[in-house]
């Protein structure tokens, strides 16, 4: 998967399971930047399961999570 991501003020209820599963097999999984800033997780079960190896043009690692809220997550 490629490409810049960019979520910004959304709403996620009641997600029975992660919210944001990005998975792959090798070290350049995703290549890209991805941002989830000022959301709102409700009653999540999961929300982040991302890989450590995400890579972006200018900034490698771009994974950048900010300002969100998250009500009760109710998975392990």
């Amino acid at each position: 998967m490629a490409g810049n991501v960019t979520f910004d003020g959304c709403t996620f209820i009641d997600a029975e399971s992660y919210v944001f599963n990005i998975q792959g097999d090798s070290e350049t999984s995703y290549e890209g930047t991805f941002t989830v800033n000022n959301c709102e997780f409700i009653n999540c079960a999961r929300v982040f399961n991302i890989p450590l190896y995400v890579t972006g043009e200018d900034n490698p690692g771009a994974i950048v999570i900010t300002n969100n809220t998250f009500h009760p997550v109710t998975g392990e």
